[in-house]
């Protein structure tokens, strides 16, 4: 796994600022015990923790220890301190997401995240959480280096997640580590695979995690990761030739603990086996039945006209977009059931957008429908449009559309 670029070989490494500085980094990288075991020997805390299982256990420990007791008021500096770090960092809302469910500004949140880190400096070392003078601790904490591949489209916190996309960002955050020890990664994907519904990254750590297990757990060879969807669920299935055997006489290594209480953090559940020669690793996510509608519109009233009349859908789920790149994005991450597409945008209009989707080869077959006060429906089909929805419409005319065209064989009715 891919470390961080600061140095903290410096022996100064027991001032308050630098403990400060250690813990703000390992924080942001809670759930990746690799990433933790080597901040511990970067930051000489080998006294402190014994491994990167144990500093995660204590920080999660710690922040704990903050809670308030029911009988403190929610809107106490105590809450506000506690659920600074709890959203953030246990739960993975990003800081605007955060500062929405703390009612506050992303610079305010920078400023109580700060305050809340500071005061985890005595609960994780003993030590009063005082500033060294001349060196306060940051107000804006930045997302490290070893976080760069929540970047990758659709792997965001609280975004919705295209397994197939997630094990690829992984497997290319590992490859370093799968080379050196002379592995190879086989994936067989059996579509279609559902989107995943869980917190994206609680599931992008539980198989960062899985995926480093399984090869400490194994000799060179080859791992065969299987994707899979049954029902309600998604299989990630890993196998490989196993360096150690039997797996149920000893104690669970802490790396399949920490396996273990991910995918709980993520609804799922994570099985390890050993046969005689084979080590495997199963896990269950949840995933979604509803089909996602993609509704690229400039308008926010028609976008929250379409999520009101789907809000209650057993079928279909919105996902908008205002602006073309944003939409062409999301086609690509999600492969969504269809798109709900305006004709007057700015900068590109649906015209062209409808062009480029029909024209490449990885979004041709995912339905269009133009929606639009322009009564164009046949321009619309003649540029590959799947259907035609005039503005406005009602429950029962998008339904309709949206069932005929995600559902061959069903008629067309606008009326």
């Amino acid at each position: 796994m891919i470390g961080l670029s600061e140095d903290f070989s410096s022996p100064q490494t027991n001032a308050i600022g630098d403990r400060f500085e250690w813990l703000r980094v390992a924080l942001a990288n809670l759930f990746d015990t690799g990433f933790l075991q080597r901040h511990i020997r970067h930051g000489h805390l080998e006294a402190h923790f014994a491994d990167g299982t144990q500093a995660q256990e204590h920080l999660l420990d710690a922040i704990k220890k903050l809670k308030p007791g029911d009988d403190v008021p929610i809107r106490s500096v105590a809450w506000r301190t506690y659920n600074v770090l709890h959203l953030h960092y246990v739960k993975g809302l990003s800081q605007s997401e955060t500062a929405v469910q703390l009612n506050v500004g992303v610079r305010q949140l920078r400023r109580e995240q700060a305050k809340a880190i500071h005061a985890l400096v005595p609960l994780v070392f003993g030590v009063e959480p005082t500033v060294t003078p001349g060196n306060p601790p940051s107000t804006s904490p930045t997302v490290p280096a070893a976080n760069q591949f929540a970047n990758h489209p659709g792997l965001n916190a609280q975004a919705l997640v295209r397994p197939e996309d997630l094990v690829q960002a992984v497997l290319a955050l590992l490859d370093s580590i799968i080379q050196k020890r002379d592995l190879h990664v086989q994936v067989s994907i059996h579509p279609p695979l559902p989107v995943l519904n869980c917190n994206a990254m609680i599931a992008r750590q539980l198989l960062v995690s899985a995926i480093d297990w399984m090869l400490s757990q194994m000799r060179a060879a080859t791992l065969l990761i299987d994707l899979s969807a049954e029902g309600e669920a998604l299989t990630i299935a890993m196998r490989g030739p196993a360096e150690h055997v039997n797996l149920e006489a000893r104690p669970a290594p802490a790396g399949l603990t920490t396996v273990r209480d991910l995918a709980e953090m993520a609804d799922g559940s994570a099985q390890a086996s050993h046969e005689p020669s084979f080590v495997t690793l199963n896990l269950t996510l949840p995933v979604s039945k509803r089909r996602y509608v993609l509704v690229v519109d400039d308008n926010d009233d028609a976008i929250q006209l379409a999520t009101r009349l789907l809000q209650n859908s057993p079928e279909f789920e919105v996902v908008a977009a205002s602006e073309a790149e944003d939409a062409l994005r999301k086609v690509v991450t999600l492969h969504p059931a269809c798109v709900l597409l305006d004709v007057m945008m700015p900068q590109r209009d649906g015209w062209e957008i409808l062009t480029l989707l029909k024209a490449h080869p990885e979004t041709a077959s995912i339905p269009v429908v133009i929606s639009s006060v322009l009564q164009q429906e046949a321009l619309a089909r003649a540029l590959g449009a799947n259907a035609f929805l005039p503005k406005p419409y009602g429950e029962a005319q998008l339904l309709a559309v949206l069932r005929s065209i995600t559902l061959p064989g069903l008629p067309v009715t606008t009326a």
